[in-house]
């Protein structure tokens, strides 16, 4: 789903909508791994890091909230509030369809919550699947590999299975009706769906 605006006026109200969460953003996702819990929220702090020579974006907890970690000191740099609910919709094996709803924009925030935050990095996801290494290809579970029908040495071939499923946008028609856009499922993701085994209600 791209979202454009018509307007200036009509970019800037998108803009506060979108800063004052009253925007849903709806993705579906293909988890190399399958999360502890079926469903939750994600509410990590996202910041930059370093690995190396190299910058990424990584998560950056607030442990002067915590109450059981008391000797790690928080992040000094500028951090981005990111929350991110998740729900799993079904699992097969060491694969599973989840639905993530994201009412932040931070940039990847979804597979940094997912990768880094639960261990389930998306499938394809090699740049957010080592929380302290850059380049190497994701590790695929061995029954996702033989599913697939594929060589370890082929997984980082893969695209990332993330989908931009639906938006909700409330207050926007004439009539103050909430204006929701759904898109299909691309080819490639919907057939490797169908070789995980991983069925949904929604078939498109």
């Amino acid at each position: 789903v791209l979202l454009l605006a018509t307007s200036q006026s009509r970019r800037k109200h998108l803009k506060q909508m979108l800063a004052a969460r009253e925007i849903v953003k709806s993705y579906y996702l293909i988890t190399n791994g399958v999360p502890s819990t079926m469903e939750g929220v994600i509410n990590v702090p996202i910041g930059e890091g370093k690995i190396g020579d190299r910058f990424r974006p990584t998560l950056r907890p607030d442990y002067k909230a915590s109450q059981t970690l008391s000797k790690k000191k928080n992040y000094k740099g500028d951090i981005s509030m990111a929350s991110t609910d998740f729900r799993v919709l079904c699992k097969h094996g060491s694969a599973a369809l989840v639905e993530c709803l994201m009412f932040s924009g931070v940039k990847h925030q979804i597979r940094l919550h997912m990768g880094l935050g639960l261990g389930t990095p998306i499938l394809g996801d090699n740049k957010y699947s080592w929380p302290d290494r850059l380049g190497p290809p994701q590790r695929i579970k061995g029954d996702i590999l033989q599913r697939l029908n594929i060589k370890r040495s082929h997984g980082r071939n893969l695209p990332i299975f993330l989908h931009s499923r639906r938006i909700s946008i409330p207050n926007i028609l004439e009539n103050e009706a909430k204006l929701t856009i759904t898109a299909s499922k691309p080819h490639f993701f919907t057939k490797v769906q169908q070789k995980l085994k991983l069925t949904n209600l929604e078939k498109y």
